[in-house]
């Protein structure tokens, strides 16, 4: 029996120098994890501030070739005033073609902008001839109104004995006001 109790010391013993070589070894993948971890943030700041000094560089080039473009077409103009305009000209941007692509999209965008200002014109117009019918139907519905009103006063003037007022003659005088009465505007 005491055998096998020192049989299971020394194995016991092994197995605790195991654990304490598996708890170092653990503490050792940990710090290599964090400082894996740390290596990974560190490279991700540094694309990510390479990336946008990409990006800057990017578009200061697109910047330069708008210029460069632009200074091409200038260029061109200048030369075609001043040379034969029946000489081609070489060109390495292919600026020509650009230019000539561009006015052609150019026309097709006036070319819509300006049938999309005649269909705009057209409803305008008939929504603005539908106003105007309308605004006379209703002018000439308040004049009809108007005259019905006035013909029944007429009517009911003349029935009850009095007649509309009539001038006998003398336009210096104005009716429209008692006698001795003088407005305040006069």
């Amino acid at each position: 029996m005491k055998g096998r109790i020192e049989e299971l010391e020394s194995t016991l013993q092994s197995c605790e120098l195991r654990v304490e070589l598996l708890e170092v070894n653990e503490e050792h993948w940990k710090e290599q994890l964090h400082h894996s971890q740390s290596q990974v943030r560190d490279r991700d700041y540094i694309m990510g501030e390479a990336v946008a000094q990409i990006r800057e560089v990017d578009d200061h080039l697109q910047a330069l070739a708008i210029q460069a473009d632009m200074l091409s077409v200038k260029y061109e103009l200048e030369s075609d005033r001043d040379n034969n305009k029946n000489q081609p000209i070489e060109h390495h941007y292919n600026t020509r073609a650009k230019s000539k692509v561009m006015d052609q999209r150019l026309e097709r965008l006036e070319q819509m902008q300006k049938e999309m200002q005649d269909q705009l014109q057209a409803q305008l117009q008939k929504q603005l001839a539908k106003v105007q019918q309308d605004m006379r139907d209703q002018i000439l519905e308040s004049q009809i109104s108007m005259v019905n009103q006035l013909t029944q006063l007429l009517v009911g003037e003349r029935e009850k004995g009095k007649g509309p007022a009539v001038n006998s003659g003398d336009d210096n005088e104005d009716r429209t006001y008692p006698p001795r009465f003088t407005p305040v505007n006069v």
